[in-house]
């Protein structure tokens, strides 16, 4: 990661981090968790009416979780280029 690569990432786990830490970003994501159980629930008994209908589905359910995952994955790649960056100095 170049170090422009690495403060565009800081400044996104910051914004990102600022938005996590308002109240309407917890209802949001209480939302897009029963809209994921929803789905959820409705794949697994079967109620898709064909195959598209099921990919669909899946690929709803795959990208709310994305989001809802979002602010770790986030922090976790800074923290790896962060602690790849120091071991190096260390060498």
């Amino acid at each position: 990661m170049t170090d422009e690569e690495l403060r565009d990432l800081q400044e996104r786990v910051s914004v990102i981090r600022e938005m996590v830490g308002r109240s309407g970003w917890i209802y949001a994501m209480d939302r897009v968790a029963h809209q994921i159980n929803i789905f959820q629930n409705q794949i697994i008994l079967g109620k898709a009416k064909d195959h598209q209908q099921y990919k669909e589905w899946v690929a709803y359910t795959d990208g709310l979780s994305f989001i809802l995952q979002l602010p770790d994955k986030v922090q976790s790649e800074l923290d790896r280029e962060l602690a790849r960056r120091e071991e190096e100095g260390e060498s």
